[in-house]
């Protein structure tokens, strides 16, 4: 998978060269950095990914910079930070991935605030504060955790399945829930009722 990205990265810096002003241009190969992370992960390459997706993400960030309004580079944003932080989080660095995390949800609040009918956005967002989430929770789980720190992570963790939750039920409710994400409200609606069980216990 890797090497067919490659190939789109090489036509499409050609394509780029040859006429500057390009922005989709330099926006597909920004993408197809991402691309090769993602796939890079897949293969078990989680340095060679992180390096890819840090390359797609400059390259989208810059992009933004000079055109802030278009909605394209800013999912390539949220979406790239999203996998970045996917990729930190294989690697345990869990510093790093709520960093990352955090960015992508603000880019894609953003999005939704300025086009709420965005449903790419709706479902990427989703889907990061379940990552987001579930980070929290492992976070608050081990006892060398200071109780009030404990209870604050659960906190985190319970706030960000609920935004998650509630973005998935509206993708449902419009019908255009993929299939794949179909049992997540169930594993979500779970781990609140977790997350709620452990702050009772705290509380005691």
């Amino acid at each position: 998978m890797a090497a067919y990205h490659r190939q789109a990265l090489t036509l499409n810096k050609a394509i780029a060269s040859d006429d500057p002003n390009n922005e989709s241009a330099d926006r597909w190969v920004a993408q197809d950095h991402i691309n090769i992370g993602f796939a890079l992960a897949l293969a078990g390459d989680l340095r060679g990914a992180l390096r890819s997706h840090q390359q797609g993400l400059a390259m989208f960030e810059a992009l933004c910079r000079k055109n802030p309004d278009d909605s394209q580079t800013r999912l390539g944003v949220a979406r790239g930070y999203k996998w970045l932080g996917e990729t930190f989080t294989k690697l345990g660095d869990v510093t790093d991935a709520l960093e990352s995390f955090h960015r992508s949800v603000a880019f894609g609040e953003r999005m939704l605030i300025q086009d709420s009918s965005h449903e790419t956005a709706r479902r990427i967002l989703a889907l990061t504060y379940l990552n987001i989430g579930d980070i929290c929770a492992r976070l608050a789980k081990p006892l060398k955790t200071p109780g009030g720190q404990r209870a604050e992570r659960w906190v985190e963790a319970r706030t960000a399945y609920q935004r998650s939750l509630d973005l998935l039920l509206e993708l449902s409710r419009k019908g255009v829930l993929p299939r794949e994400h179909a049992d997540k409200p169930d594993q979500i609606t779970r781990k609140i009722a977790a997350c709620d069980g452990a702050l009772a216990k705290s509380s005691e």
